[in-house]
């Protein structure tokens, strides 16, 4: 049974309850690091709604006094990037740019995002709370089911000149209360990418899996069996966003 949410730092936290979740799927169609299909005990949790924002990192920066000079190697600031993301330094402090308060925060390294669920009294999930809180107590390829639903997430966007995303919480939430599952930003877990076959050998590199997809991909190309991964050091994808949720153990 799910509990009422909870409140940290002015954001709103979901109870996931303990549970048995499908993880991987299985056929020739499917990559193979979706599979075989099984289930996962996971025990419950608390999770933020949204993705974090902009305004929502900019007051961790300026709480923890994040050097400006090192913050570029942790977050892709306007003037430290390529694409940045929607937060400025002022020479005196970041804030984020206005009108993108709300957006996700969109180019952060696992460093910098788990830096700031310390900061926050959390963690970042584990991929494997990430897909119990997103299936929302159902096994669909989606949040909302399993049809191939435009207009329910934010995908299949290009660049314009800006990040593309959308103000977090714009669309439908799942059952569990979660918001952008799907879409806007990629999300940051703590957990190490591998195979979930053993006798499937990867590179050696050390990646975090990533979950969600973001606003270029297609929705046809991301569900809730996509995984992703890249190295902790890299700050996000050159054609989308990278950004995280947190989670806290429980109630304070």
């Amino acid at each position: 049974m799910q509990r009422e949410p909870i409140n940290v730092r002015g954001q709103t936290f979901v109870h996931i309850p303990g549970q048995s979740v499908l993880i991987g799927r299985e056929g020739a169609d499917f990559p193979l690091d979706e599979q075989p299909a099984f289930r996962k005990d996971v025990s419950e949790f608390y999770i933020a709604t949204t993705e974090v924002t902009n305004a929502q990192f900019a007051e961790f920066l300026n709480d923890t006094g994040v050097d400006p000079r090192k913050a570029e190697f942790s977050l892709g600031y306007k003037g430290s990037a390529v694409r940045p993301t929607q937060i400025i330094y002022t020479g005196k402090r970041f804030r984020a740019a206005f009108g993108r308060e709300h957006h996700p925060v969109s180019t952060v390294s696992h460093h910098a995002a788990t830096a700031y669920c310390d900061w926050l009294g959390g963690r970042l999930p584990t991929e494997f709370e990430w897909v119990a809180a997103g299936r929302g107590g159902h096994d669909t390829l989606y949040p909302w089911g399993d049809d191939l639903t435009e207009g329910q997430a934010h995908v299949g966007q290009r660049w314009k000149g800006h990040m593309p995303t959308i103000p977090v919480g714009s669309l439908s939430p799942n059952a569990f209360g979660l918001y952008d599952v799907i879409g806007n930003v990629w999300e940051w877990t703590s957990s190490t990418y591998h195979p979930y076959q053993r006798k499937q050998q990867g590179d050696g590199k050390v990646r975090k899996v990533l979950r969600g997809g973001d606003w270029f991909v297609k929705l046809e190309e991301v569900n809730l069996f996509t995984r992703y991964a890249i190295e902790q050091s890299v700050r996000g994808l050159f054609s989308g966003g990278v950004g995280m949720r947190c989670v806290v153990e429980s109630a304070p």
